[in-house]
């Protein structure tokens, strides 16, 4: 086994153990286990030992803040866990934010009542509470309370920011198809320019029209929106392919959204 799957097996199996169990693992008798090479064994342990991703535990290991979110970035953590772990932070942030807007910045509220408000687990609510500390989304007080910081709070902006997002995605769904494509393109401009790309939508030429052009620093990229019952044919790419074989350094996308509800499955 590479050095790089032991990593995600250590990572994995550290994840499952905090969460459900607030515990550690005995990495040498995993290694054992699972039949290991002790030199790569050792070299993966220092590494994540070194990138603040695991620490030593009462003889132990244990996974710390940063390593929950690399297991869950690297989507190498249980599934259905690391969704309720997302919608237990989500939650948390979003009810503290609520909190902060009532009372004020000192407000803070009991780990208890918020188990209890938010409809979880107190120890599962616990251990991600520790975890939101550790990213300065939240900061723990005295006697159990928790508190959202300006961290926090911009996060829960962004967090509205994409639902609303999600939401005009919807209304867009419903739309009558030409109508739908612009509102599509008009979209795709709005969330590049939430992701800090200055953007210019509906740009036309004399002769050529283009749905979004993106440009940072030195990277330029044209982008065709389509959204289709059927895969895009050829003649889309050509297109954009001839557009850019006219400016030097300028990349293409096309962005597409699929009909699903109106392909056919050819052949059937």
């Amino acid at each position: 086994m590479s050095e790089d799957e032991i990593k995600k097996t250590i990572l994995s199996e550290l994840y499952r153990a905090y969460f459900l169990s607030n515990g550690a693992v005995n990495l040498y008798e995993l290694q054992t286990t699972r039949g290991w090479n002790i030199t790569e064994f050792q070299k993966v342990i220092d590494r994540l030992s070194h990138d603040s991703l695991i620490t030593p535990w009462g003889g132990n290991y244990r996974i710390k803040s940063n390593g929950v979110i690399e297991a869950e970035r690297l989507k190498i953590s249980d599934p259905k866990l690391t969704d309720s772990n997302n919608d237990i932070r989500t939650k948390l942030l979003v009810q503290l934010g609520q909190v902060y807007k009532e009372k004020g910045k000192l407000a803070f509220e009991f780990i208890e009542n918020l188990a209890e408000i938010l409809n979880v687990d107190k120890y599962l609510l616990t251990y991600n509470i520790q975890v939101l500390d550790d990213c300065d989304y939240v900061e723990q007080k005295y006697a159990g309370g928790v508190n959202i910081t300006y961290k926090g709070l911009e996060r829960i902006a962004d967090y509205e920011k994409r639902i609303l997002l999600v939401e005009e995605f919807k209304k867009i769904s419903e739309l009558a198809p030409r109508p739908r494509g612009r509102a599509l393109q008009k979209l795709l401009a709005k969330i590049l320019e939430q992701q800090k790309w200055p953007q210019e939508e509906g740009v036309t030429t004399t002769n050529e029209e283009m749905d979004v052009i993106i440009h940072r620093d030195r990277e330029y990229y044209l982008i065709e929106c389509k959204w289709e019952k059927d895969p895009i044919e050829a003649s889309v790419i050509r297109e954009l392919h001839g557009k850019l074989a006219n400016r030097e350094g300028v990349r293409g996308i096309v962005w597409g959204k699929m009909d699903l509800m109106d392909t056919k499955v050819k052949g059937k």
